[in-house]
């Protein structure tokens, strides 16, 4: 009778043993480098496909034209990596790290960004159609001719962004911070901006048709005509 207790017991200790991350497992997709340092990683056109990379670090890895889609990336870091060409399109990058990655190019339709870290990150031409960023912080990110439609940024922080040439048509700015942001050529067709702050902006030759401006300030903005908005600016462009 013992005997078999104190086999169930084990039986029931080898089940109950969590599955940790194989660290040293080769890139593939659908590895597990959950909690795994990657520092330093060389792992250009790496398959990763539904990997799970949660609280993973890839501080300075080369990551270029890697395969991330679909993957487990919530709160992993990828400070002054090299994403060039990535794809991380439906990855889940909640509470990511990017800030100083170069992201030129790299793909994330439809992926879950809530809450990332891009600050001074480079993303020209990226392609975020769908992207949810809410609550994002992307101050003085280069996301010149960025594709941002239909993406969610309402209450993100865009401060002195570089945004020029971008299309943001029907994204949802609400309540974002973009004050001194470039937007010179941005198309914001159908744009939702209410209670935005685009103070100091530029939005010259900027496309805002059909935009929701309510409650936004565009004090001292310049606005698409290439005139300055005066001290009453909110909820449209008044010139001094």
């Amino acid at each position: 009778m013992r005997a078999g207790v104190i086999v169930a017991v084990v039986v029931f200790a080898l089940f109950a043993i969590p599955a940790f991350a194989a660290c040293k497992d080769a890139a593939a997709d659908g590895v597990d480098w959950r909690k795994c340092d990657k520092t330093g990683a060389k792992l250009a056109n790496a398959h990763l496909a539904g990997a799970r990379l949660q609280d993973s670090v890839f501080t300075r890895a080369n990551l270029m034209h890697a395969d991330f889609r679909r993957a487990e990336m919530f709160s992993a870091s990828f400070y002054d990596s090299d994403l060039t060409g990535a794809v991380m399109d439906d990855a889940k990058l909640r509470g990511g790290a990017f800030s100083g990655a170069n992201l030129s190019g790299a793909g994330f339709a439809r992926a879950d960004m809530e809450r990332v870290t891009l600050l001074k990150s480079r993303a020209p031409g990226a392609q975020m159609a769908d992207a949810r960023l809410r609550l994002a912080v992307l101050d003085q990110v280069d996301l010149s001719k960025a594709v941002l439609t239909k993406v969610d940024l309402a209450g993100a922080t865009m401060v002195q962004a570089n945004l020029a040439g971008a299309d943001l048509s029907g994204a949802d700015l609400t309540g974002a911070d973009l004050s001194g942001a470039d937007l010179a050529g941005a198309k914001l067709v159908g744009a939702n901006l209410t209670g935005a702050n685009l103070g100091g902006t530029s939005l010259k030759k900027a496309d805002l048709t059909g935009a929701t401006l309510e409650g936004a300030s565009f004090i001292g903005a310049i606005w698409s005509d290439g005139k300055r908005c005066g001290p009453g600016s909110v909820g449209g462009c008044k010139p001094n």
